[in-house]
């Protein structure tokens, strides 16, 4: 049953990634590896910044297990925490989580993630005809989180689709929703429109960005959504 394999996707993909650098890289240059996180952790550090929030989202695709867990140790203590200043600049951090629920347990980090992209494809199959199966997945994803989890995955029928049947209704009881494919400064500016033309407020909702995104790019959508919505960012 689907219900007992679901959880798989995590740790198959996560076990994949290593093995294949284990191989690949015999010899881990950890010297780079910790002056690139250092050149990340610098930009995101600009004073213009402060309310830069990014989570990570990494553990699918990670290097390895160790190599994850000192990344998060390293954002923890030079970014400090969305929960507490931690960054010595007298304000909350920069690190809102993990969607990694275990490093979650161990370092202290809120838990993070939404819906999954094979939810709404399993309605296609388990739910009514298919026209209405995504309509489907969100009531029944509010059933039964009852406000919590409240953010709807945009792309897997296609963003048309997805403003179709994201209705005002679909606006007003979810938080927001989430990018992961497409070009995300188009995705942004019709999901504000589309929130204005149902007369919500964008600003009470928050978009979260997650496809590939490198920190320049977080930076280059920050600039551009910054003050019109609340954003989030899946690194």
């Amino acid at each position: 049953p689907w219900l007992h394999t679901i959880l798989f996707e995590i740790p198959v993909l996560a076990i994949v990634n290593e093995v294949y650098f284990r191989n690949i890289a015999r010899v881990p240059n950890f010297v780079e590896g910790r002056q690139r996180l250092d050149t990340k952790i610098a930009l995101l550090q600009s004073a213009d910044l402060a309310d830069l929030k990014i989570a990570d989202y990494g553990t699918r695709r990670r290097f390895s297990r160790a190599w994850h867990e000192e990344v998060l140790r390293v954002l923890t203590a030079r970014l400090g925490t969305v929960q507490s200043p931690g960054n010595g600049r007298g304000v909350a951090g920069q690190l809102a989580g993990t969607s990694n629920v275990l490093f979650a347990m161990k370092l202290g980090l809120t838990p993070l993630g939404t819906m999954a992209h094979e939810y709404l494809q399993a309605t296609q199959a388990l739910g009514p005809r298919l026209r209405d199966s995504q309509t489907y997945a969100f009531e029944s994803w509010a059933r039964e989180y009852r406000g919590d989890l409240g953010i709807a995955l945009s792309d897997v029928y296609g963003m048309s689709a997805f403003l179709r049947d994201f209705d005002m209704y679909f606006c007003k009881l979810f938080d927001g929703a989430r990018h992961d494919s497409g070009d995300p400064f188009s995705w942004g500016e019709r999901m504000i429109a589309h929130y204005q033309h149902n007369r919500v407020d964008p600003q009470t909702k928050t978009l979260i960005f997650s496809d590939s995104l490198t920190i320049p790019r977080t930076i280059e959508l920050y600039q551009q959504f910054r003050g019109r919505c609340q954003l989030a960012f899946g690194v």
